[in-house]
């Protein structure tokens, strides 16, 4: 049933129907409710589409995440759901799977009228070609971007950022206070803008300490397959504490250091990041940097809306979100 047809079954103006179902008070109560009743019986819904390209906006904002499985982007998708619907948007979420095409696609997909404007973390393969045309396309296409966590400083946009570098230092200087003597760190997906900070953060607190440390870094190229290394590294070089930059990275070597029957927290501390559910419910519960995703969610989609309702392509603002180091067992005696 569309509007033409609801009119002229109940002998009224479209511009009446329409005025009825938007309570107008332009309308008689008994016209509305005439209007309301034949719409419910037949079923009639409104055309979403038309009304937003008559009032050029689709109340509709795009999300591009790279890894639906990360507890991190999930709980940023709740900021982003719950500040969204507050405000009276829909949301539309896309998976790049930490693939550059699929994120091309994704962006095709969102900038062809369905959106008022995009949300993006980029893929580890986006950061690691360095190619943006696909985002600067849409920018140039007038659709406001809003990057967080894993942005580019390349792309004039506003960006929501974790506080990885300070966080880094926190941690860092943790250890080195509570006695920890042969500290290292390890890496895993170096590509990434954001683990570029927590490394840069955990050197440079080092050398700002004057500590020495001679442990090299430990570097994971597949977690899934890095049990063996991880068994090498810890039997090779002792540390008393590691620092990992990914919590699945912490959750693999707590796994191995309890195979090794090496003691957390008494000969080895541990801390990572993310604080999802993964660092709270292992054994022992592991440290770790709380980014406070659903507040990076909050702030880049009340970011992105504002420059919606301001037509405001050109933001390039930076917000930067508090992080806090929270202690569980693994440095907790």
């Amino acid at each position: 049933m569309t509007l033409k047809e609801l009119s002229k079954l109940l002998g009224v103006s479209i511009s009446t129907v329409s005025k009825s179902l938007n309570n107008s008070p332009e309308i008689s109560e008994t016209t509305k409710q005439k209007v309301l009743n034949a719409a419910k019986e037949f079923n009639y819904r409104p055309n979403y589409l038309a009304k937003s390209l008559k009032a050029r906006e689709t109340k509709t904002i795009g999300v591009i995440i790279p890894d639906v499985l990360n507890y991190f982007f999930v709980k940023v998708l709740v900021g982003i759901e719950f500040e969204a619907r507050k405000q009276g948007y829909k949301v539309v979420t896309c998976i790049s799977s930490e693939k550059l095409s699929t994120e091309i696609e994704n962006i095709k997909l969102l900038t062809n009228g369905s959106v008022d404007g995009i949300i993006i973390s980029l893929s580890r393969e986006t950061q690691t070609e360095k190619n943006y045309n696909h985002l600067f396309f849409a920018l140039n296409s007038k659709i406001p971007i809003v990057q967080f966590d894993r942005v580019s400083h390349e792309i004039n946009c506003d960006k929501v950022l974790c506080d990885d570098y300070n966080a880094s230092q926190k941690a860092t200087e943790y250890l080195i206070n509570n006695g920890c003597k042969s500290l290292s760190l390890a890496l895993v997906n170096m590509d990434l803008s954001v683990v570029k900070l927590r490394a840069k953060g955990f050197w440079d607190t080092l050398q700002k300490s004057n500590f020495i440390n001679s442990n090299p870094v430990l570097t994971i190229d597949n977690i899934v397959n890095s049990e063996e290394q991880i068994v090498a590294y810890l039997r090779d070089y002792k540390p008393d504490a590691i620092f990992c930059v990914d919590e699945l990275l912490s959750v693999k070597i707590v796994k191995v250091a309890n195979k090794l029957n090496i003691k957390i927290p008494k000969q080895l501390k541990i801390i990572g990041f993310s604080n999802g559910q993964l660092s709270e419910e292992y054994y022992p519960s592991i440290s770790s940097i709380d980014l406070h995703a659903k507040k990076i969610g909050e702030e880049s989609i009340s970011q992105l809306i504002s420059n919606i309702k301001g037509a405001n392509v050109n933001s390039n603002k930076i917000i930067v979100v508090p992080a806090s180091l929270v202690h569980r067992s693994s440095t907790n005696l």
